[in-house]
């Protein structure tokens, strides 16, 4: 069991690691990387994955819904400690709801649980995006416009997608007689 756990972690720790002394070292500026992954490859990843004919809307309803209870229920919760440690509820609460659930679930529930798990991995991912670049912005700022949500590509891709969902939905078909 050592050995699977092990399978599973350590190469995302490898990666992390190699990361993490790369940019002791050679000190590089990941701007245009960053930026490239928020407005390109994560929208892609998100529209790529719930397009899927591998992903079943009916089957992850019930995941998609708690990961959204989850968000919002770690919100309320973390309320009342933020008035009782008189912390700004703006920079304590954002971090209580939202979690790295892309940069280390994705891999971690490929490596664990194979395209099944990355399925279900993504729909977690796209609402936890989704609730982070929406109530998440405006608990943070509660003058946002609704321009500033309009201009964000991981809410168009979570939009476009899920227009294809009924379509996306697998089903079996039986041979005619």
């Amino acid at each position: 069991m050592i050995e699977r756990i092990l399978g599973i972690i350590l190469p995302v720790f490898v990666v992390i690691v190699v990361g993490y002394l790369y940019a002791r070292r050679v000190k590089p500026d990941m701007t245009a990387v960053n930026r490239i992954s928020m407005n390109i490859l994560a929208p892609a990843l998100i529209f790529s994955a719930l397009a899927s004919k591998d992903f079943d809307v009916e089957a992850n309803k019930l995941l998609m819904l708690a990961s959204v209870g989850v968000v919002l229920g770690s919100g309320l919760l973390a309320w009342p400690f933020a008035r009782l440690l008189h912390a700004d509820y703006r920079t304590f609460i954002p971090p209580m709801m939202f979690n790295n659930c892309g940069n280390m679930g994705l891999p971690l529930a490929v490596l664990a649980y194979g395209q099944a798990g990355f399925s279900a991995m993504v729909a977690l991912f796209t609402i936890s995006n989704l609730l982070q670049f929406t109530v998440g912005v405006r608990l943070i700022d509660h003058h946002a416009r609704l321009g500033a949500f309009l201009r964000n590509p991981m809410l168009w891709a979570t939009v476009v997608t899920s227009r294809s969902w009924p379509r996306s939905i697998p089903f079996t078909t039986t041979p005619s007689a």
